[in-house]
């Protein structure tokens, strides 16, 4: 269906074809749990991560249910095309999509493509998306108290250590390069100190290549049961 195929990365694991080399993740993620893939998305999601853009950005082409039942393979407009039409109908054709010309239409225009991408669900059933990824990933993440009034004004500051500190030296000889991705600042409005102070939260994240074949809590996101301790 993809024009262009993935080639296979020795220093990941996953399917082992060509066509999937990897495992993958996403480039960034909303900051809360429970989110679905497609709902993220489609309402333009973002996280904390502030060097790179929303979820949305990564997503290449659109499969849509409209009203009706009429499906629609959307695409932006680029050249050469992400998919060939040839393959594509047949890929769905045989997952059961119908082929008729009141039924499948491939559609490729920008601005109908970023409609779709953010419309909170109003064109219809989004059925599937071509996703940008990257080779899977670990996240290093800290979180320290400090006083609010010390470290407001260093917001507007973008080369100040909110947004541009090393990473941990257990993380470094992890392997993680480069300085933190992401930042959250949760104020307490609680005031002490007089009532001249507040506390916040400052959460930062590093990435770095993953350990191992299998890295602790893989299996667990996709499903895998736990064993709980027994006095919960």
């Amino acid at each position: 269906m993809l024009k262009k195929t993935w080639s296979l990365d020795p220093r990941h694991d996953g399917r082992q074809t060509p066509e999937f080399g990897g495992p993958h993740a996403f480039n960034t993620l909303g900051s809360a749990g429970g989110q679905t893939v497609v709902g993220a998305l489609n309402t333009v999601t973002h996280g904390g991560d502030f060097d790179r853009p929303p979820i949305a950005d990564s997503v290449l082409a659109i499969h849509l249910v409209a009203d009706g039942g009429k499906h629609y393979w959307i695409e932006p407009e680029m050249t050469p095309t992400l998919t060939d039409d040839s393959s594509l109908t047949q890929a769905l054709s045989d997952l059961g999509v119908p082929m008729g010309a009141a039924d499948f239409e491939i559609v490729r225009d920008s601005k109908l493509f970023n409609a779709v991408l953010v419309s909170a669900g109003r064109f219809g059933v989004i059925y599937s998306v071509i996703l940008e990824a990257r080779p899977q990933y670990q996240l290093y993440e800290q979180r320290r108290l400090f006083e609010w009034q010390d470290i407001k004004d260093q917001i507007k500051n973008h080369n100040s250590d909110l947004y541009d500190e090393p990473g941990p030296l257990l993380a470094v000889l992890s392997g993680l390069t480069g300085n933190n991705h992401f930042l959250q600042i949760v104020v307490c409005l609680t005031q002490h100190a007089f009532f001249s102070k507040n506390l916040a939260g400052v959460t930062k994240r590093w990435t770095f290549p993953i350990s191992g074949p299998n890295p602790p809590g893989r299996w667990e996101r996709v499903g895998r049961k736990l064993n709980f301790d027994p006095l919960i």
